[in-house]
């Protein structure tokens, strides 16, 4: 069998933007990750549940900017957007649909074209 990479566009996700000076300290209240355990190295799986816990969303977050990025399915951003937005009020953050400035594509097998490329694979999970 060839050692061939593959990639595919993740289009069938979106991307909500969260920004300001107050994103980490809304979003530490609002999602099940820790985000001071976030850096521009290292990203991570959250969710965002109900009060009584039943999950609404899972995504995976990344700092960027000012502010943080949720790449999840499309179909659940509007709602999430809309239900994060009602909280956001009271804080400096401000909350956007930002999945048409990104394009994310998966790639498996690719070790070696990324090397070819000069780009370094990280060994660990939810490296950036």
């Amino acid at each position: 069998m060839a050692d061939s990479a593959f990639f595919c566009s993740l289009s069938h996700e979106g991307i909500l933007a969260v920004r300001g000076s107050d994103a980490g300290k809304f979003l530490q209240g609002q999602l099940t990750c820790n985000i001071g355990y976030l850096s521009e190295a290292h990203a991570s799986l959250g969710a965002r549940c109900m009060v009584k816990g039943r999950m609404q969303s899972s995504f995976r977050i990344l700092p960027e900017g000012n502010g943080y990025l949720l790449a999840m399915a499309s179909e659940l951003l509007e709602a999430q957007l809309a239900d994060l937005k009602k909280y956001a009020v009271f804080s400096k953050a401000t909350l956007s649909d930002d999945s048409a400035a990104w394009a994310r594509f998966g790639l498996q097998r690719g070790d070696a074209a990324l090397q070819a490329l000069s780009l370094s694979v990280a060994d660990e999970a939810g490296a950036t």
